[in-house]
């Protein structure tokens, strides 16, 4: 499950509940930047590891099939969404478990005449722009993510973070991957809308802790 994740934003989702069909949409309020990481693929690095000892997600749990237009199952309720972690951490097996938004698995059967493996996509990055800092040197490209697989995605990539990634076993092993910056907790990261960068877009951006993003542009491909 390779995957070219850059940047997780914790924001008013939940407010907005856009649902998950998202084709663009534009924050405008500011975005506080709260955490800068310390490598450039993203926290999905725990599916290029060969070892479990450092991953930050050990395992993910995606829908297998579209579940149709009038499913019972289908909601735009983030709440709700988030209370299927609930049977979850009731297992032994699970210590953890958290909801991110904006990420679709590949669905695959076996042939590359199925059309169905071209429509998931995540969430792509646009623009950003902010008062400090200067996101016109920042390359929204990464061709990098056609190294580990087929190339169903080379731009880089936004996701939304639930309540449960922020705190617990989950919280624990993102904050061990910070090089500046301390991982907030749910409430503060709700508050401040806080923004998660990776060094390397940091460091084009010229920003750092503290600064704050004016809009994020993204989209569906």
């Amino acid at each position: 499950m390779p995957d070219n994740f850059v940047m997780a934003v914790k924001s008013a989702w939940r407010g907005r509940e856009r649902g998950l069909a998202i084709f663009a949409g534009v924050f405008l309020a500011s975005l506080v930047i709260t955490t800068v990481l310390a490598y450039s693929v993203g926290l999905s690095q725990a599916f290029l590891q060969y070892s479990l000892e450092n991953d930050t997600f050990d395992a993910k749990v995606d829908f297998a099939d579209e579940p149709g237009v009038d499913a019972e199952g289908r909601t735009n309720d983030s709440a709700l969404w988030e209370s299927i972690c609930d049977d979850f951490v009731v297992m032994d097996e699970f210590s953890d478990c958290g909801i991110v938004y904006g990420r679709q698995g590949v669905r695959w059967s076996g042939t590359f005449l199925d059309d169905r493996f071209l429509i998931p996509q995540p969430l792509n990055v646009i623009s950003v722009t902010g008062s400090t800092g200067d996101w016109t040197n920042v390359s929204w490209d990464y061709p990098e993510a056609g190294d580990f697989g087929p190339p169903i995605n080379q731009d880089r990539i936004v996701r939304f973070y639930g309540d449960g990634v922020w705190d617990g076993e989950l919280g624990e092993r993102h904050a061990k991957q910070l090089l500046y910056g301390s991982w907030p907790l749910s409430e503060d990261a709700a508050s401040n809308r806080s923004i998660l960068l990776p060094l390397r877009i940091a460091s084009q951006a010229g920003v750092s802790v503290n600064d704050t993003i004016d809009s994020l542009t993204f989209t569906y491909v």
